[in-house]
């Protein structure tokens, strides 16, 4: 799969409309993103698995003042190739977007920067798993974060004004 190719997203939620997914499956994309949220779009997601995708952005991005629920849902192995400093292979969370995850395993996923080109400034990834800015809100409860990778915030990067909060978090990573 060439992530470059990737430049639409599976599933795009827009405007006032209330969704969700219950033990869906998603596995071995290249896209920007498998679920967009934007625009006060409101989205449930329930008992799925996202795995082993190659993504321009994330497997879920959250923006634009929607929110956004996962619970007993697996981020598993998944690849986030950024542009200049975005990351969060599993979710990323921006613009005024709320987003909250529930008994959530975000395993072994990596935000790789791309190397520098030109008179570019070399690129940097923000949060292996989760990448959190722009004010957008995350609650993170009763989940497990492993081996995430990413030049920072292994697991999670909140920068820009968001707001993050966590309880009852299993954390690991592996040593690079």
């Amino acid at each position: 799969s060439d992530p470059s190719a990737a430049g639409f997203n599976l599933l795009a939620f827009a405007g006032r409309i209330k969704a969700s997914i219950s033990h869906g499956s998603f596995a071995g994309n290249s896209l920007r993103s498998i679920l967009l949220l934007q625009g006060n779009a409101s989205l449930v997601v329930n008992g799925s698995v996202f795995s082993s995708n190659a993504l321009r952005g994330s497997c879920i991005s959250a923006l634009g003042s929607s929110t956004l629920q996962v619970q007993h849902t697996a981020f598993v192995s998944n690849i986030a190739y950024p542009q200049v400093m975005n990351g969060g292979a599993a979710v990323r969370v921006a613009d005024n977007a709320h987003v909250v995850l529930h008994a959530c395993s975000l395993l072994n996923s990596t935000a790789t920067a791309p190397g520098n080109s030109g008179d570019h400034v070399l690129a940097i990834s923000w949060g292996g798993a989760v990448h959190v800015t722009q004010r957008g809100k995350l609650a993170m409860q009763s989940s497990v974060l492993k081996d995430n990778t990413a030049n920072f915030g292994g697991s999670v990067y909140a920068g820009e004004s968001s707001q993050v909060g966590a309880s009852h978090l299993h954390c690991s990573c592996k040593r690079v």
